[in-house]
């Protein structure tokens, strides 16, 4: 491969092998044989197509992070799980699950006290409109706002990645902005659904 991502770009080796000279932590270099052992003793098991998903999209999550205006790393957690950090807030979790679904989340924030009923039902109406939302779904863990957006893996480009990215992570700021701030008497006009 001769466009590897500058290693800036990859918290991890996520290829399990040596593109472009890429320089591994100690330890972490692999072969096409052998990958680093953080590739080989995950425990996830990929099956059927979504093997071969997978194998696609670890070359598309090498190359997404130059494709994203404002990313500042895309991290390779575990095998189909990655991370794309755009500051220390705004970071999106994608993972890949067995049956080739690519899940995009993102912590959205806390909800002010006081407007925390008006805003709960904002988010339940926002997800009854999934198809006005491109299939956008929001949802509380121990307080916190997520949104989340699954997408078939398969056949994914860097460029469909990178726009799905922005758009979604468009969308978490509109609502950050909405849940954080007191100005807000209504939920917030949102972009038309995911771009793609």
């Amino acid at each position: 491969m001769t466009n590897a991502p500058p290693q800036s770009w990859l918290g991890v080796c996520i290829c399990g092998t040596d593109p472009g000279g890429l320089k591994f932590p100690a330890g972490e270099r692999g072969t096409a044989d052998a990958p680093p052992l953080h590739r080989r003793y995950t425990g996830i098991i990929y099956k059927g197509a979504a093997m071969s998903s997978a194998k696609e999209l670890d070359l598309v999550m090498e190359q997404v992070g130059p494709a994203l205006p404002g990313a500042e790393n895309v991290t390779e957690i575990e095998d189909g799980v990655w991370a794309i950090g755009f500051d220390e807030r705004t970071i999106v979790m994608l993972q890949l699950d067995d049956r080739g679904r690519l899940t995009l989340t993102l912590d959205v924030g806390r909800c002010l006290e006081a407007k925390r009923a008006a805003a709960y039902e904002a988010l339940l109406t926002y997800n009854a409109l999934w198809r006005e939302t491109g299939g956008i779904r929001m949802a509380l863990a121990d307080g916190s706002v997520l949104q989340l957006f699954t997408a078939t893996a398969a056949g994914l480009t860097v460029e469909a990645l990178a726009a799905i990215v922005e758009s979604f992570v468009e969308k978490a700021l509109v609502w950050r902005d909405y849940l954080e701030t007191s100005d807000y008497a209504a939920a917030p006009a949102q972009p038309a659904g995911m771009r793609v």
